[in-house]
Formats: structure tokens, sequence, C-alpha cells
């Protein structure tokens, strides 16, 4: 799945798992774009198993790792 492909997934959704997507999508920006700190937070946060949970409950593989090509 693309970047394009989980915008368009998850830009409808709201409650709970609006902002699960939100969390995703912010540490895929810190991740790629951030300050120093806020990179390593977000690199914490994308191996862990709370990522693994979040992308379960929105129905993405638990695999599923960001690009910077998406």
């Amino acid at each position: 799945m693309n970047k394009q492909q989980f915008a368009r997934r998850t830009q409808k959704l709201s409650g709970p798992e609006g902002i699960v997507a939100a969390v995703v999508a912010q540490a895929t920006r810190d991740a790629l774009y951030g300050e120093e700190h806020d990179k390593r937070d977000a690199l914490r946060y994308l191996r862990s198993d709370t990522y693994r949970s979040h992308l379960t409950a929105l129905g993405l593989p638990d695999t599923w790792i960001p690009s910077p090509e998406e």
C-alpha cells in the first residue's frame, strides 16, 4: 500500500480509528522529515508492538512499513 492508498483508506476515519491513522501518519512524517529527537521517537514507535497492533486495528498487515518512495 502506497502513501496515496493509505490516505484514501484513512481520510474518512473518525473516532478511535481516525486517531490511530493520524498517529501512524505523523510517526511516518516524523521518521522521514522530523528533527532528530522526533525521528528517534518515531522510529521507536514504528518498531514497536503498539505500531503493529495499530496496523491490525486499521486492517493493514502488521508488517507494513511506510517508505519514502510511497
